[in-house]
This record gives structure tokens, sequence and C-alpha cells, in this order.
């Protein structure tokens, strides 16, 4: 049995925590890089991040969730929040939606996937 659109909502509400929490680990992570590497990675890591964080807040205002967003993830390192946004992502799209969102979780997931083969190489040169 397909879940409700109630279910769908309160996954995609979690994975914005995954992504806020991700938001925060940033820095932490990119002070083990080299200087000019982690400059570079941690802006772009920023902004794609930041605009995963907006477009998924704008898809639930779109399917008129009203969440609160108060982050409730346990303290993990980077690389474990990008394992578990990604676990995040697979369950939302596990779930019952819209083709305009599952386009954009689609595309969401595979960039992820690549900032954690960019981190996994900048800490391998490190």
């Amino acid at each position: 049995m397909r879940e409700s659109k109630a279910e769908s909502i309160k996954r995609i509400g979690k994975l914005i925590e995954t992504i806020q929490h991700l938001t925060r680990l940033v820095d932490a992570a990119s002070g083990t890089l080299d200087s000019r590497a982690s400059l570079q990675w941690r802006e772009k890591i920023q902004r794609v991040i930041g605009q995963f964080d907006f477009e998924l807040r704008t898809e639930l205002v779109r399917l008129g969730a009203q969440m609160d967003f108060s982050t409730t993830e346990p303290d993990f390192d980077f690389e474990t929040g990008l394992r578990t946004a990604l676990e995040r992502y697979e369950q939302v799209l596990n779930s019952v939606l819209t083709a305009h969102t599952r386009a954009m979780l689609t595309r969401q997931i595979g960039e992820i996937r690549r900032v954690r083969e960019e981190f996994a190489g900048l800490r391998r040169a490190a």
C-alpha cells in the first residue's frame, strides 16, 4: 500500500532537517582539507545545500504543508550526514510524489552523490 500525501510531506520535512544539519557540518568538514581547495569546496557546497533547502521548502509550501523545521538530527560528521541525506532522499523518492517533486529530488540526489565523491577525493588528496 502506498503511503499518504501527509506521510510524504513528513519525509520531505525530515529531509529538510538533514539538509539544514549538513549546512552546519560543512565548515567542520572543510577544516580538514587544504585551505584553497577547502574554501572553493565550502563555497560551492554551501550554495548547493542552500539551494536545495530553498527548493524543498518551496515544494512543501506548494503542496500546502505547514511544518516546524526544528532540527532534531543527532550530532554526526559530514560524511555520515551525506550518507543520511542519501538515505532520506531514497525514502522520499519511494513515497507518493508529484512528477515535479520527483524530478527535483532525482536531480538533488544526483548532486548530493557528486558532493560525496568530491569530498572523498579532496580528503584523499589532503
